[in-house]
This record gives C-alpha cells, sequence and structure tokens, in this order.
C-alpha cells in the first residue's frame, strides 16, 4: 500500500476520507451511481448479487486492500455493478472517482499496479469460476466450509478449536448456489462421511473433520 500512495499528489490525499461501517451494512448498492472508490483498511465485507428478486447470492469476500468501485471507474461503467455489505466493522479509505481517475493519469506507477492487480484478479476469477461451475453441491459446501473454518482460525489465533458453523440454512443456499432442500441433503451426506457433526440442526466441525475436508480436496478437487 505504502507503494501505491508513494506519488500520490497532495492534492489527491487531502481529498480522501475515512469512514466506519458498522457490521451488516451496505458500503455501496448494484445500480447506484459509481461516484466513489473505496479502499478497505480494516475488516471484512462480501460482494452481493441479486439473481431474482428476494434471491440473493453472496460470492466473494473482500479484506484489507481491497478497492472497490475501482473497475466500474476505470471501465467509464457509471453504476456500480455488485452489492458489497460488511461482514465485520470496518473502516474505509473513501476516494472520489473524479479524484481516482485525476489520480491514476498523473502517477504512472499507482496506475501499474492497480492495473496489474486488476489483470491478476480477473485472472484468476475467470479460471476459478470455470471450475467452480462444475462442481456439485457437496464440493462446493466441502470448498465454503473449509474458508470458513479458515478465517475462524486466523481471527481466533486457535487452530485446535472447534468450529461452529453460524449460518442459516438461507445463508449456505445463497453462499454456495443451491436450494435449501439440496443443502440439507448434502449436509446429512457430509455428516455420514463425518467431515462434519451436527447436532440440533447446527453444523460443527472439528479439527479432525477439517483435515479429512482438506485431504479429500486435495485428492479430488486440486489436480
Amino acid at each position: 500500500m505504502n507503494r501505491l500512495f508513494a506519488g500520490c499528489p497532495e492534492k489527491i490525499k487531502n481529498c480522501m476520507t475515512i469512514r466506519k461501517v458498522e457490521k451488516g451494512r451496505s458500503i455501496l448498492l448494484a445500480g447506484e451511481p459509481c461516484e466513489s472508490i473505496f479502499i478497505i483498511l480494516k475488516g471484512r465485507a462480501i460482494g452481493i448479487d441479486v439473481q431474482l428478486p428476494e434471491k440473493i447470492y453472496e460470492f466473494k469476500e473482500f479484506g484489507p486492500g481491497r478497492f472497490l468501485g475501482e473497475f466500474e471507474c476505470l471501465s467509464s461503467i457509471p453504476e456500480y455493478g455488485i452489492s458489497v455489505r460488511t461482514l465485520t466493522d470496518c473502516t474505509l479509505c473513501v476516494i472520489l472517482s473524479e479524484m481516482y481517475l485525476e489520480w491514476m493519469k498523473h502517477d504512472g506507477n499507482a496506475l501499474f499496479l492497480r492495473t496489474q492487480n486488476i489483470l491478476l484478479e480477473l485472472t484468476r476469477q475467470t479460471r476459478n469460476d470455470r471450475k467452480y461451475l462444475m462442481l456439485e453441491c457437496m464440493d462446493r459446501m466441502v470448498l465454503y466450509l473449509l474458508e470458513y473454518c479458515e478465517k475462524q482460525y486466523s481471527e481466533k489465533q486457535d487452530r485446535t478449536m472447534e468450529i461452529f458453523i453460524q449460518r442459516t440454512r438461507e445463508e449456505l443456499s445463497n453462499a454456495i448456489g443451491f436450494t435449501e432442500k439440496t443443502i440439507n441433503r448434502n449436509i446429512r451426506k457430509l455428516a455420514e462421511q463425518d467431515f462434519v457433526s451436527v447436532h440440533s440442526g447446527k453444523i460443527s466441525i472439528s479439527r479432525k473433520q477439517y483435515d479429512a475436508m482438506n485431504h479429500y480436496v486435495h485428492g479430488k478437487l486440486i489436480k
């Protein structure tokens, strides 16, 4: 981040503001004018896409260092393409889109770094989307649960703890892209293979179960 801002004109820096957004609040909404760029300095957020009325798909989490609204701004797309909501309390750096473009026009190093980052992200996304679309529900669930556990291990600084999945069936359905009925059926499959434990409808994952899922992923999904 220091490299990125090294050549930023003082006029641009003086126009940047810091904004704190509470957990569960929207940072930006799809369809709204792309008036600002948001840089996540602290906390986590999630991208949301609404394909059908009242049907929400959560498709990607964003952490510190992530730029939001940048792609639309650089592409001259007038409106945000997705909605982004905070998963935790977040601290953001906010830059007006017109000031961001002026910065990029006058700072070749910053433009190079951001272009490099965007192209890398698009390449990874295209590759991963092709693979993900081919996966069955259980495999998507395994990937989701492993990622969930990794975040919990990182936040709690304890890789031996039992993880409890604090997500409703509706939230799992939205995140994974299958119906709640299919989600429930595959949760039973995961429990039968001892990848998860289910008590009164609540999903938990021990370190042993985490390792088993990780072994499954490396054996079947990562070639």
